[in-house]
């Protein structure tokens, strides 16, 4: 897999859904998912040409080319969950999930040093470069912990609690060789969330080997999230380090859809398909403000995730 390719994974953690035979949701067994998801967003970088060389004036910039949003895909994440059967009707499930860090870096060259950079079409902090290199990481992991209700054999009813922290690098490297030097902006947001969820998984057995699933979740959760940001640029001079802090409440929806296969009574396989969004999240790419001077917080950006799972489940 390209590591220029940079995405999140999946970052809520649910337990591995549907069996060969219905109501198997809530069975005692753990399972190991590999994920492999793509994030978009709605954000995007333009590098422009600045044919005057003229700081913060864009009338007689030519385009260079546009990154295009940081959506790429992510590398394998994986997914470790379990339950355990408590009666008949009534199960606990927990699991954890962890991306580790993923990355992307993207840059433009140009000898005459007319290069620069807009965002989203706002005005720039760095001119007069040689080169200018974006460069990306994102790092998601959290936890779940549910009780689930088997309502028949083939629908099964979960809730319960949800953890997950997103936090983001966006790094800007800007240089004039020989000349002006070298500019750095830096930018890194978190976001710790945490709060109640319900789900449910419905199973359809196509045959004594064969089912399929399809599970639905809603999540409510309080983000506590924070920009930080460090600029150091000699054209035009800047140097500034800002922290700044806030909440609001995100929500998630998530989709799942696919099979899965029995080798034998306790071991089992599934391979799906799956797609979530979280709503007003702190990302890194939507800090860039020069205007403001890193002072204001953008949390109401939404992320989607969507790509393939592909795990193996034991069941004692």
């Amino acid at each position: 897999m390209s590591p220029a390719r940079i995405g999140t994974c999946a970052i809520m953690l649910t337990m591995s859904a549907g069996f060969a035979q219905a109501g198997e949701f809530a069975e005692s067994h753990i399972g190991l998912d590999l994920l492999q998801l793509d994030r978009k967003t709605s954000q995007d970088i333009t590098y422009v040409w600045d044919n005057n060389g003229t700081v913060n004036s864009h009338g007689d910039d030519i385009a260079a080319g546009t990154t295009g949003v940081f959506d790429d895909t992510a590398d394998i994440g994986f997914r470790l969950a379990g339950a355990h059967q408590l009666t008949s009707k009534w199960s606990v499930q927990g699991g954890y999930m962890t991306t580790g860090e993923l990355s992307e870096t993207q840059s433009l060259s140009d000898s005459s040093s007319q290069l620069e950079i807009f965002w989203t079409g706002g005005t720039d902090e760095f001119d007069a470069a040689d080169t200018v290199q974006g460069s990306y990481t994102s790092e998601l992991d959290g936890f779940e912990l549910n009780i689930v209700y088997a309502l028949s054999e083939r629908i099964d009813l979960f809730g319960g609690i949800g953890q997950l922290n997103l936090d983001e690098k966006f790094h800007i490297v800007s240089d004039d060789f020989g000349t002006t030097g070298t500019g750095r902006y830096n930018i890194n947001t978190s976001n710790d969330m945490l709060g109640p969820q319900l789900g449910v998984n419905l199973n359809y057995p196509a045959t004594d080997k064969l089912g399929v699933y399809l599970l639905a979740k809603l999540g409510w959760y309080d983000n506590s999230n924070e920009q930080h940001q460090t600029v150091s640029d000699p054209v035009p001079s800047a140097s500034r380090n800002v922290r700044v802090t806030g909440d609001t409440s995100s929500k998630l929806r998530e989709i799942r859809l696919g099979g899965n296969y029995a080798f034998t009574d306790n071991l089992r396989v599934n391979l799906g398909y799956q797609y979530l969004k979280v709503t007003d999240v702190a990302l890194a790419e939507s800090q860039f403000d020069v205007q403001t001077g890193g002072t204001t917080l953008s949390n109401s950006d939404e992320i989607t995730w969507q790509g393939l799972q592909l795990g193996i489940n034991y069941y004692f």
